[in-house]
């Protein structure tokens, strides 16, 4: 078992980092996990799959980070932990499981590039309502819009999302709560609409109380993903590994032109 520190310098623009594409020998970053300490510039990363990390310093900019898979692949393994942060942890077909730990800045906030969605962090974290306590949360359609699109995540959570043009809307909710959801045509509890889910109920057959619409919408708005124009330029990387006693048995410097990203 190793730990690796990479130091970027002496780089005069943004910096869009793909450990894959650095090709050091004989280190495999599948099952590693990487902890990243940003800059008030610009930065993107590439997480390819089973490759973990923490991004939850990423200090003052919007920085980029791109992974591998759907919007949907990945907040069905998303949660909230204690301290706030937004925590994925989604396993592979070969048993690694890549952990992902973001924090939801309300200014500057990170932007997650999905294969097909892109989003902020921020609105991610802000469209999951995890707690027991008593709340309205409103949608901009109609109840039937978006019963078909329920599943149960990982953790026991209803997603609940509905496509648009170029564009989905997604939320997370606590069925085992007292949350009351307002769509357009009206309001139900989550507990009666998970029931209802669970026994594939028509959704219009439950006691959907009549209201009026006032509040805003709650739920993530994703757009579609679209190729982020950005020139790389050339920085050095030093790269430090150490064993688990704590010496030093690799070090690298290398010159390289980060990737210009990515699809």
């Amino acid at each position: 078992m190793f730990t690796s520190k990479y130091i970027i310098t002496q780089s005069t623009g943004s910096t869009f980092l793909d450990f894959f594409d650095l090709d050091l020998e004989d280190i495999s970053f599948r099952g590693q996990s990487i902890l990243f300490s940003g800059s008030n510039q610009v930065d993107g990363m590439f997480l390819r799959p089973g490759m973990s990390a923490d991004i939850s310093n990423t200090k003052g900019s919007s920085d980029i980070i791109r992974v591998e898979g759907t919007l949907l692949d990945y907040v069905k393994y998303a949660y909230l932990d204690t301290s706030g942060l937004v925590q994925i942890t989604k396993p592979d077909d070969s048993g690694t499981t890549q952990t992902i730990s973001l924090t939801g800045a309300i200014t500057a906030s990170d932007i997650i590039v999905f294969d097909d969605y892109q989003t902020t962090v921020k609105a991610i974290s802000s469209a999951m309502f995890l707690g027991s306590q008593s709340e309205t949360i409103s949608f901009a359609g109609n109840v039937r819009e978006y019963f078909s699109n329920i599943s149960v995540d990982a953790n026991g959570y209803l997603d609940i999302y509905r496509l648009q043009e170029n564009a989905i809307e997604w939320i997370k909710v606590n069925p085992n709560s007292s949350k009351t959801l307002q769509f357009a045509d009206g309001s139900v509890s989550v507990k009666a609409l998970f029931a209802a889910f669970i026994i594939n109920q028509d959704p219009l057959s439950l006691d959907i109380t009549q209201s009026s619409q006032g509040n805003d919408v709650d739920m993530m708005i994703a757009q579609a993903s679209s190729p982020i124009n950005s020139t790389n330029q050339s920085a050095q990387i030093k790269a430090i590994s150490f064993d688990s006693s704590g010496r030093k048995f690799c070090r690298l410097w290398a010159k390289h032109n980060f990737i210009n990203l990515w699809w």
